[in-house]
Protein backbone atom coordinates (compact mmCIF):
# COMPACT_ATOMS: atom_id res chain seq x y z
CA UNK A 1 0.00 0.00 0.00
CA UNK A 2 1.36 3.40 -1.00
CA UNK A 3 0.86 6.13 1.56
CA UNK A 4 0.57 9.85 1.00
CA UNK A 5 3.74 11.89 1.57
CA UNK A 6 4.09 12.99 5.16
CA UNK A 7 4.45 16.61 6.11
CA UNK A 8 6.65 17.53 9.01
CA UNK A 9 4.88 19.73 11.60
CA UNK A 10 6.11 23.32 11.48
CA UNK A 11 7.33 23.11 7.89
CA UNK A 12 5.87 24.94 4.94
CA UNK A 13 4.96 22.97 1.82
CA UNK A 14 6.41 24.23 -1.46
CA UNK A 15 4.29 25.16 -4.43
CA UNK A 16 4.00 22.28 -6.91
CA UNK A 17 6.04 22.36 -10.08
CA UNK A 18 3.79 23.10 -13.03
CA UNK A 19 1.12 24.60 -10.77
CA UNK A 20 -1.49 26.66 -12.60
CA UNK A 21 -0.95 30.42 -12.47
CA UNK A 22 -3.84 31.97 -10.52
CA UNK A 23 -2.89 35.62 -10.17
CA UNK A 24 -5.79 38.01 -10.56
CA UNK A 25 -3.77 41.00 -11.75
CA UNK A 26 -0.65 41.73 -13.79
CA UNK A 27 2.51 41.88 -11.67
CA UNK A 28 5.27 44.45 -12.04
CA UNK A 29 8.88 44.50 -10.86
CA UNK A 30 8.93 46.72 -7.80
CA UNK A 31 11.45 47.27 -5.05
CA UNK A 32 10.32 48.32 -1.60
CA UNK A 33 10.81 47.45 2.04
CA UNK A 34 7.98 45.61 3.78
CA UNK A 35 7.18 44.72 7.35
CA UNK A 36 4.72 41.96 8.14
CA UNK A 37 3.07 40.93 11.37
CA UNK A 38 1.40 37.56 11.79
CA UNK A 39 -2.17 37.96 13.09
CA UNK A 40 -2.35 37.17 16.79
CA UNK A 41 1.40 37.67 17.26
CA UNK A 42 3.67 40.58 18.02
CA UNK A 43 6.48 39.15 15.89
CA UNK A 44 7.49 41.44 13.04
CA UNK A 45 9.30 40.19 9.95
CA UNK A 46 11.16 42.50 7.57
CA UNK A 47 11.13 41.61 3.88
CA UNK A 48 11.76 43.04 0.43
CA UNK A 49 8.97 43.44 -2.12
CA UNK A 50 10.29 42.25 -5.49
CA UNK A 51 7.08 42.53 -7.48
CA UNK A 52 3.60 43.90 -6.91
CA UNK A 53 0.12 43.98 -8.40
CA UNK A 54 -3.28 45.45 -7.50
CA UNK A 55 -4.13 42.22 -5.68
CA UNK A 56 -0.87 41.26 -3.95
CA UNK A 57 2.90 41.05 -3.98
CA UNK A 58 5.87 38.74 -3.65
CA UNK A 59 8.15 39.12 -0.65
CA UNK A 60 11.79 38.04 -0.63
CA UNK A 61 12.29 36.72 2.91
CA UNK A 62 14.02 33.75 4.55
CA UNK A 63 11.59 33.23 7.45
CA UNK A 64 8.33 32.40 5.70
CA UNK A 65 4.89 31.88 7.19
CA UNK A 66 2.56 29.02 6.31
CA UNK A 67 0.16 29.39 3.39
CA UNK A 68 -3.18 30.64 4.68
CA UNK A 69 -1.63 32.77 7.46
CA UNK A 70 -3.42 36.06 8.10
CA UNK A 71 -1.00 38.98 8.27
CA UNK A 72 -0.81 42.76 8.40
CA UNK A 73 1.60 44.20 5.83
CA UNK A 74 3.20 47.63 5.62
CA UNK A 75 5.05 48.45 2.40
CA UNK A 76 7.40 51.44 2.48
CA UNK A 77 8.31 53.06 -0.85
CA UNK A 78 9.72 56.55 -1.16
CA UNK A 79 8.18 58.52 1.67
CA UNK A 80 4.83 56.68 1.50
CA UNK A 81 3.47 53.65 3.34
CA UNK A 82 0.82 51.16 2.14
CA UNK A 83 -0.91 49.22 4.95
CA UNK A 84 -3.47 46.43 4.68
CA UNK A 85 -4.57 43.06 5.98
CA UNK A 86 -3.37 40.23 3.75
CA UNK A 87 -3.08 36.46 3.43
CA UNK A 88 -0.07 34.30 2.62
CA UNK A 89 -1.02 32.47 -0.59
CA UNK A 90 2.12 30.34 -0.91
CA UNK A 91 5.52 30.03 0.72
CA UNK A 92 8.89 28.94 -0.58
CA UNK A 93 11.17 28.14 2.37
CA UNK A 94 14.31 30.31 2.53
CA UNK A 95 13.08 32.25 -0.55
CA UNK A 96 9.85 34.12 -0.04
CA UNK A 97 6.06 34.30 0.01
CA UNK A 98 3.23 35.23 -2.31
CA UNK A 99 0.84 37.61 -0.57
CA UNK A 100 -2.77 38.49 -1.43
CA UNK A 101 -4.09 41.84 -0.22
CA UNK A 102 -7.45 41.38 1.49
CA UNK A 103 -9.44 44.60 1.74
CA UNK A 104 -7.32 47.73 1.62
CA UNK A 105 -8.82 51.09 2.49
CA UNK A 106 -9.64 53.37 -0.47
CA UNK A 107 -6.75 55.77 0.26
CA UNK A 108 -4.35 52.81 0.37
CA UNK A 109 -5.65 51.58 -2.99
CA UNK A 110 -5.09 55.06 -4.46
CA UNK A 111 -1.48 54.93 -3.27
CA UNK A 112 -1.05 51.42 -4.71
CA UNK A 113 -2.57 52.57 -8.02
CA UNK A 114 -0.12 55.49 -8.08
CA UNK A 115 2.86 53.17 -7.53
CA UNK A 116 1.61 50.80 -10.26
CA UNK A 117 1.07 53.69 -12.67
CA UNK A 118 4.61 54.95 -12.05
CA UNK A 119 6.05 51.47 -12.64
CA UNK A 120 4.10 51.27 -15.92
CA UNK A 121 5.48 54.65 -16.99
CA UNK A 122 2.24 56.57 -16.58
CA UNK A 123 2.11 59.98 -14.97
CA UNK A 124 -0.50 60.28 -12.22
CA UNK A 125 -1.64 63.84 -11.61
CA UNK A 126 -2.87 64.70 -8.11
CA UNK A 127 -6.49 64.28 -9.20
CA UNK A 128 -5.79 60.54 -9.62
CA UNK A 129 -6.40 60.36 -13.39
CA UNK A 130 -3.67 58.59 -15.30
CA UNK A 131 -1.81 59.88 -18.32
CA UNK A 132 -0.66 57.02 -20.57
CA UNK A 133 3.11 56.83 -21.01
CA UNK A 134 2.86 57.44 -24.78
CA UNK A 135 1.41 60.90 -24.05
CA UNK A 136 4.27 61.84 -21.71
CA UNK A 137 7.02 61.56 -24.32
CA UNK A 138 8.88 59.16 -22.06
CA UNK A 139 10.32 55.90 -23.33
CA UNK A 140 9.40 53.35 -20.65
CA UNK A 141 11.34 50.55 -22.30
CA UNK A 142 14.63 52.39 -22.63
CA UNK A 143 17.51 53.18 -20.37
CA UNK A 144 15.33 53.54 -17.26
CA UNK A 145 14.16 49.94 -17.42
CA UNK A 146 17.70 48.69 -17.95
CA UNK A 147 18.99 50.76 -15.04
CA UNK A 148 16.16 49.54 -12.82
CA UNK A 149 17.01 45.91 -13.60
CA UNK A 150 20.70 46.60 -12.98
CA UNK A 151 19.99 48.17 -9.58
CA UNK A 152 17.78 45.23 -8.59
CA UNK A 153 20.51 42.80 -9.65
CA UNK A 154 23.08 44.69 -7.55
CA UNK A 155 20.71 44.48 -4.57
CA UNK A 156 20.14 40.72 -5.03
CA UNK A 157 23.90 40.15 -5.15
CA UNK A 158 24.31 42.30 -2.02
CA UNK A 159 26.63 44.72 -3.83
CA UNK A 160 24.43 47.61 -2.71
CA UNK A 161 22.24 47.60 0.41
CA UNK A 162 18.45 47.51 0.27
CA UNK A 163 18.34 51.17 1.39
CA UNK A 164 20.89 52.26 -1.23
CA UNK A 165 19.07 50.33 -3.96
CA UNK A 166 15.67 51.66 -2.95
CA UNK A 167 17.09 55.20 -2.96
CA UNK A 168 18.58 54.73 -6.42
CA UNK A 169 15.31 53.28 -7.75
CA UNK A 170 13.35 56.20 -6.29
CA UNK A 171 15.75 58.69 -7.92
CA UNK A 172 15.51 56.83 -11.22
CA UNK A 173 11.71 56.83 -11.08
CA UNK A 174 11.60 60.57 -10.45
CA UNK A 175 14.15 61.32 -13.18
CA UNK A 176 12.27 59.44 -15.89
Amino acid sequence: MISAPKTIPGTVPQRRKGAIERRMAERFAFSAVAEIMNAGSSIRINARVSDISRSGCYLDVFNVLAAGSSIWISIHHGNKQFDTAATVVYSLPDMGMGIAFNSAEPEMLLLLDRWLAEVKGEVVPHNGERTPHYMTGRNVFGEGEVLSHLIELLMRKNIVTEDEGAGLLDELLHDL
